[in-house]
C-alpha cells in the first residue's frame, strides 16, 4: 500500500508516513529502492535483459504490458542493442531480405495462409509455378518454423 494511503488509513500526515518508512529503510525517489520510480526502473531493467537474452523489442514490450517505445528506451538506457530484424514480422523489406525472400513472396505467404487456395491457383494468380510457391512456403517454414 502506497505511503499516502498508510497515513490516510492511520490519520496521520503523508509526511509522518513517509518519515516512518525512512526510518525503517524503504527510500522512495530516483534512488529508492521502494516506491513508482524504482518499480519503473526495476522493470526497464528487466526489459533490456530480455531483449539482450534474444526476445524481439515488441515481444518483450507485450510481456511487460508497455509500448514498445518504452522497451526501445529501456534498451538505450541500459546499453542493450537489440536486433534490427525480427523474421517474424514479414511486412518490413529489411525482414524479407533476411528471410531470403523476394518482394512477391510475401504476397505469395499471404494467399497461403489466409485463403483455401492451392498452389497452382496461387502460381496463376502471381505468375509463377506451383514449384515455386512451393518453395516459398517450405522456406518460410524453415526459417520461421511449422505453421
Amino acid at each position: 500500500m502506497p505511503a499516502p494511503a498508510r497515513a490516510k488509513k492511520f490519520g496521520v500526515a503523508e509526511a509522518t508516513a513517509y518519515r516512518a518508512c525512512r526510518s525503517n529503510g524503504l527510500n522512495f525517489g530516483p534512488a529508492g529502492s521502494h516506491g513508482r520510480s524504482a518499480t519503473s526502473k526495476r522493470r526497464r531493467r528487466r526489459i533490456a535483459a530480455a531483449v539482450k537474452k534474444g526476445a524481439g523489442v515488441a515481444d518483450a514490450a507485450a510481456r511487460f504490458g508497455v509500448s514498445t517505445q518504452t522497451a526501445w528506451a529501456s534498451c538505450r538506457e541500459f546499453g542493450v542493442e537489440p536486433e534490427q530484424v525480427n523474421p517474424r514480422r514479414m511486412g518490413s523489406l529489411a525482414a524479407r531480405r533476411a528471410l531470403g525472400l523476394e518482394p512477391g513472396a510475401v504476397h505469395i505467404l499471404r494467399l497461403l495462409l489466409r485463403t483455401e487456395l492451392t498452389y497452382a491457383e496461387i502460381g496463376e494468380q502471381t505468375g509463377i509455378s506451383r514449384q515455386r510457391v512451393g518453395q516459398v512456403f517450405t522456406a518460410m517454414r524453415r526459417t520461421c518454423g511449422p505453421v
